[in-house]
């Protein structure tokens, strides 16, 4: 069902296939389908507001990281980053060249920083209930790497108020 919606989206162009690597597809979004990057986006956190539905249970790592395309900024940074962020079982790359771009699954080169947190720390540090200090020294995450880009990281993640649009 998904591979034939799939087959839609890229037919009605707003994704293109790109060459795989080592036998897997890739696909990327169109000039076209990126257009939806700001609506999706802005969805997510007008559904984060909700004065009637609240979270329940563990949020997702997907959900998580969504957030940190609408929130983070490059100029955040001294210079460009290449993050591996692994949330759990998931991993995602994390570039802040020209543009904050997050890529699930698709480490392919080399990365300045590993910061291996549970879901659960991630979400906390954005929803201010807890402080890199406290995540760092309470051993909840793991910085491998360029230590003080993987706190500058945490540091804007925990910056971000993801109670406005």
């Amino acid at each position: 069902m998904v591979g034939s919606r799939l087959s839609r989206v890229v037919s009605r162009r707003a994704e293109r296939q790109r060459p795989p690597p080592a036998a897997s597809r890739v696909y990327e979004l169109t000039e076209w389908g990126a257009e939806l990057r700001p609506i999706v986006l802005a969805l997510g956190i007008w559904g984060a507001r909700s004065p009637v539905l609240k979270p329940e249970g563990e949020l997702r790592a997907d959900s998580l990281m969504l957030s940190l395309l609408r929130g983070l900024d490059p100029a955040m940074f001294a210079s460009a980053r290449v993050f591996e962020v692994r949330l759990g079982k998931d991993a995602f790359t994390v570039s802040t060249r020209d543009a904050v771009r997050v890529s699930r699954d698709q480490v392919t080169g080399p990365v300045d920083t590993v910061i291996d947190i549970d879901t659960e720390t991630m979400g906390a540090l954005m929803a201010g209930e807890t402080d890199v200090d406290s995540v760092v020294e309470g051993v909840r995450v793991r910085l491998d790497g360029d230590v003080e880009a993987g706190r500058a990281l945490l540091a804007a993640v925990s910056a971000l108020d993801v109670s406005a649009a």
